[in-house]
């Protein structure tokens, strides 16, 4: 008796596991032929992405419109990649602990764009201030934010509505006139 269950459940899983390579195949062929700027991203495009967007219902949170966790991911990446890259933001990072910095960024924009997340860290004024941000520097970081967008080719309306919740904080992380 328990050697024939055994021998089911394993067809059961293997079918199954044939089923999900299959279906991942088909989501990973879908990515690579989308058009896309893959550039110096690509290795990570293909760890965090693939699949394309998937569209959602209106009144769905922006977190769920743009792919949630995984884009989050991917974006967090290529921002600091673009970031540590380029000789007005890389000096602010320069005694950050990058893991902790990007893990704690990750759970802010994930709780800022709607998603189920319990961001914990210091008060954002507070963090920032120390490092004395000029408008220069947020423009800069904006810019970086908004090309990583465009590389990972949000949606307009999402790009706008990111871009939207990034502005309303610009008086918070500024701290140097």
């Amino acid at each position: 008796m328990l050697q024939n269950a055994t021998t089911k459940c394993s067809k059961y899983l293997s079918k199954t596991m044939a089923a999900r390579q299959t279906l991942a195949s088909r989501q990973t062929l879908a990515w690579r032929q989308r058009p896309f700027h893959r550039g110096a991203f690509a290795p990570l495009a293909d760890d965090h992405l693939s699949r394309p967007y998937k569209r959602e219902k209106r009144n769905n949170p922006l977190f769920d419109r743009i792919g949630r966790s995984e884009t989050v991911n991917i974006t967090v990446d290529i921002l600091y990649h673009k970031i540590l890259n380029d000789d007005v933001l890389e000096p602010l990072f320069s005694k950050t602990d990058m893991l902790k910095l990007k893990d704690m960024q990750r759970s802010f924009l994930t709780m800022a764009y709607g998603g189920t997340s319990s961001y914990d860290g210091q008060d954002l004024r507070q963090v920032h201030s120390r490092l004395k941000i000029t408008e220069s520097q947020w423009d800069c970081f904006v810019g970086h934010l908004r090309s990583t967008m465009e590389d990972l080719e949000f949606p307009e309306r999402e790009k706008a509505e990111c871009m939207e919740i990034v502005d309303k904080l610009k008086s918070d992380i500024i701290t140097s006139y």
